[in-house]
């Protein structure tokens, strides 16, 4: 099992346009609006705005947000049902993910619920994000959570999934603003409030006015549409993480190999593969094992 830490401060300005004040964080409760302050990197004078966030900017600038709506009636009511004590997260120490799917889903609901209504928007990648933000963010699991939070496989398995739900979260955000038609009606129209949560129209308009519109990202929009428009394969094994349906086969005394599960996850409920894509990358994966074990004699 595993155990906890604390926050990070400050403020600045802007030199071109106005930088959009941003949350400050702490560890508080979900069923509790929270004010928390986080490190923001400024543009160097002889940067084009857009290139915010770059390596070369390190001024902080304060953050300030309080929860939306995003803060989890089912957060809640797990705490009330555990006799309002935190809950146990156990992590299987072969392979670093939660011990039982119930803790998987409840952890990893609670990681995204995180991310939705803490991290700051006002960067290009959850990689730009400093180190400390992301502590910080780490920590906020702990009010809920009896969880190791600093043990570095388990900063990996959290790192992991919070870079995934910030990126379904900007998604999102970009999405709303196309659906709206107009970068002008667009800019007007905040998220609704169970997407943006408390977050200030500053935040907003630094997102439409130097990321939406900045021809390197809109082209990078593209190709990652194009790039999902191709990919002809997608996977049954939900957000649970592929290890997590080996566990359970494994306790229901059908243990499968890493392969075979992976075959698993691609295969409906009578065997039939979800598409040929998927079956002809399962038979590359055995035919190169197999010559992998014939070159070591096995």
């Amino acid at each position: 099992m595993i155990r906890k830490p604390a926050t990070a401060t400050r403020r600045a300005s802007k030199s071109a346009s106005q930088l959009p004040s941003q949350p400050a964080l702490t560890a508080t409760s979900y069923a509790t609006t929270t004010t928390t302050e986080l490190p923001f990197e400024e543009p160097q004078a002889d940067q084009h705005p857009t290139a915010h966030n770059s390596e070369n900017s390190s001024t902080p600038a304060e953050l300030k947000k309080t929860r939306g709506k995003t803060t989890g009636k089912g957060m809640i009511e797990m705490i009330a049902s555990n006799g309002n004590k935190k809950v146990e997260i156990i992590f299987d120490q072969e392979h670093w993910v939660p011990n039982t799917e119930y803790s998987n889903k409840k952890f990893t609901t609670a990681i995204g619920i995180e991310v939705r209504s803490r991290a700051p928007v006002c960067y290009r990648g959850w990689n730009k994000i400093s180190g400390d933000i992301k502590r910080t963010l780490r920590e906020g699991l702990t009010v809920h959570f009896d969880v190791e939070i600093e043990h570095p496989k388990i900063i990996y398995f959290v790192d992991d999934k919070m870079r995934s739900a910030y990126t379904q979260f900007k998604w999102k955000l970009h999405d709303h603003y196309q659906k709206c038609g107009t970068s002008v009606r667009g800019r007007a129209t905040l998220p609704p409030p169970d997407l943006w949560g408390e977050r200030s129209t500053e935040e907003w308009h630094w997102l439409c006015d130097e990321l939406y519109t900045d021809p390197k990202y809109i082209d990078k929009c593209k190709k990652n549409s194009t790039s999902r428009k191709r990919q002809r394969s997608t996977h049954r094994g939900g957000a649970m993480p592929f290890i997590q349906h080996a566990l359970r086969t494994a306790k229901e005394g059908n243990p499968l190999s890493f392969i075979d599960n992976w075959a698993a996850m691609y295969q409906d409920s009578n065997s039939n593969w979800v598409s040929d894509v998927a079956r002809d990358k399962y038979v590359s994966i055995v035919i190169n094992v197999v010559k992998v074990l014939l070159v070591l004699g096995k």
